[in-house]
C-alpha cells in the first residue's frame, strides 16, 4: 500500500486522511450523509498516487516541491477535519489490528467523537499483565493476538484491518469478544484497493 506508510514511504498526513476516509465511508454506510472533507480527500491522494513513489525514490527522482505542496495541502486538510470530527450515538470501540492496521485503525479513530475509544491488538505477551482477550489469527505467521485492556464497557466495535482474505480471523475474534462481553454490535472495517 503506497498510504499505509508500513512498507513503502509515504506522506504522514496522507496515511491518517486515507484512515480517515476509510471512517467516513463507514459512516455513510450505516446511512449517515456526506461528512466534511470527503472530498477533498480524495483528490489529495489522486494527487498523492500520481507520484512515483517507491523506496529507491521517494527523495532521490521526485520534485521535491510537489511532495512538501501535497504535504502542506494534506496537514492543513487534516486540521480542519479534527475540528469538525463527527458524533457517534453508540458506545464505541475502534480496534486494530496487530501490526500493520494499529496506525489506520487509530487513523479511522481520530475522525469521531462521542463516548468512543481505541485500542488494538497486540502479538506481544506482557509479563505480570493479564490479556483480556486472546485470539489466534490461524494463516498468519505470528498466530497469536493479545488485548491488554477493559473493552466490556461498550456497546459496538469497529475492528478494522490492513487486509480481509477469508475473514476468519474477523469471526474467530468476534466469538471471542462476544463470549467475554456479551457485546452484539459489530462492523469490520478494511482495505479493499
Amino acid at each position: 500500500s503506497k498510504v499505509l506508510g508500513k512498507h513503502i514511504p509515504t506522506i504522514p498526513a496522507i496515511s491518517v486522511l486515507f484512515g480517515m476516509l476509510l471512517g467516513m465511508r463507514y459512516y455513510k454506510q450505516m446511512g449517515n450523509k456526506n461528512c466534511f472533507g470527503e472530498e477533498k480527500i480524495v483528490e489529495l491522494i489522486k494527487k498523492y498516487s500520481e507520484l512515483d513513489i517507491n523506496e529507491e525514490n521517494f527523495e532521490g527522482n521526485l520534485s521535491k516541491n510537489r511532495v512538501k505542496e501535497i504535504s502542506k495541502e494534506a496537514y492543513k486538510l487534516y486540521g480542519e477535519i479534527r475540528k469538525n470530527r463527527i458524533k457517534l450515538k453508540d458506545k464505541t470501540l475502534f480496534i486494530g489490528f496487530a501490526e500493520t492496521a494499529t496506525a489506520l485503525g487509530n487513523s479511522v479513530y481520530e475522525l469521531f467523537d462521542g463516548e468512543i475509544g481505541y485500542i488494538h491488538t497486540t502479538r506481544e505477551y506482557i509479563k505480570n499483565m493479564k490479556s483480556s482477550i486472546f485470539f489466534e489469527e490461524e494463516h498468519s505467521h505470528a498466530t497469536e493476538h493479545f488485548i491488554y485492556g477493559n473493552i466490556s464497557k461498550k456497546k459496538k466495535i469497529v475492528i478494522i484491518d490492513d487486509e480481509l482474505t477469508t475473514g476468519n480471523t474477523i469471526v474467530n475474534f468476534i466469538k471471542e469478544i462476544r463470549k467475554i462481553t456479551g457485546i452484539k454490535k459489530y462492523a469490520t472495517l478494511s482495505l479493499l484497493d
